[in-house]
């Protein structure tokens, strides 16, 4: 599953998939086939499959554990190459398209962040710099 040093993927799903989310893994379907990287899917009980992706590793788990991890009916899991989560998505309502970047979706995350939280800080520091000028 963690195998070649390659970026893996984990679709959980707790209900029969739907061609919907079939189209939505298609991108890492294709990775997958093209050795990109690594996918299997978590079920939370046996007999549920995503139509046109039988050739994918299927294991099962307990319907609470999975629910615990995904916190949706359906979902899908990115570790890096080092086994290190890189992302979570709900696959039912999910923008996100998997066609780059494999492992490292989330890599521009804390540059985000951390631009998001130094312009508030440049906001609040003028706000009271405003605010002392006009007192005075």
């Amino acid at each position: 599953m963690f195998a070649d040093g390659k970026p893996t993927y984990m679709i959980g799903i707790k209900e029969e998939g739907s061609r919907e989310t079939g189209s939505k893994i298609a991108p890492l379907y294709g990775a997958y086939q093209n050795g990109a990287i690594n996918l299997f899917v978590v079920a939370s009980r046996s007999g549920i499959t995503i139509p046109g992706y039988d050739d994918v590793p299927v294991y099962f788990m307990d319907n609470v554990a999975l629910k615990s991890i995904l916190r949706t009916s359906a979902g899908v899991v990115a570790f890096t190459a080092d086994r290190r989560i890189a992302g979570k998505w709900n696959l039912l309502y999910t923008p996100y398209r998997f066609e780059q970047g494999y492992g490292e979706e989330l890599s521009g995350e804390r540059w985000k962040r951390g631009a998001f939280f130094g312009v508030l800080l440049v906001m609040v520091v003028l706000l009271f710099y405003g605010r002392k000028k006009m007192e005075e």
